[in-house]
């Protein structure tokens, strides 16, 4: 099952690296709006404090992340810390664009849960956005049924 058909609506924070990321953080942006989730900012991170601050005011179930050039590794790492200091530690990330293959352990020693290549598909990342908030979906699905679980407001 997924998150939508467990009546779950995936809140998605897309951000960009910067270059030619901006515009495959503006398709993706899109494209997951059209596949009926919830995007809650698609923008430029110049500013990663203020990306971990958006995450976490606007409950972001993960943020989303593009990028054209080798900067994926450092800005993880600093996003990664942001998080932290704003109360986010496990908040999961989804990397996609120009990724080096033997990145991976590293991005994943960062919160990333996933990655996509540039060629990826539409479908290929909403199942990758499914997957990851899976998990916090059934969690709200069994809420009602379970005592001292509260459902997001």
């Amino acid at each position: 099952m997924t998150s939508r058909e467990l009546g779950y609506v995936p809140r998605v924070l897309v951000a960009s690296a910067g270059g030619a990321a901006d515009r495959k953080a503006g398709w993706l942006a899109v494209a997951l709006r059209r596949a009926g989730m919830e995007v809650v900012g698609a923008h430029r991170a110049t500013d990663l404090a203020a990306l971990a601050q958006t995450a976490v005011r606007e409950e972001a179930d993960l943020i989303a992340l593009t990028f054209s050039c080798g900067t994926h590794l450092s800005f993880c790492r600093r996003l990664r810390a942001e998080l932290i200091r704003a109360g986010a530690r496990d908040l999961p990330i989804l990397a996609g664009g120009e990724l080096a293959p033997e990145d991976g352990p590293l991005l994943a020693e960062l919160g990333v849960r996933r990655t996509f290549g540039a060629d990826a598909t539409l479908g290929e990342v909403q199942r990758m956005v499914e997957w990851m908030v899976e998990p916090k979906a059934w969690a709200i699905a069994i809420a009602p049924v379970l005592p001292g679980v509260q459902e997001r407001a």
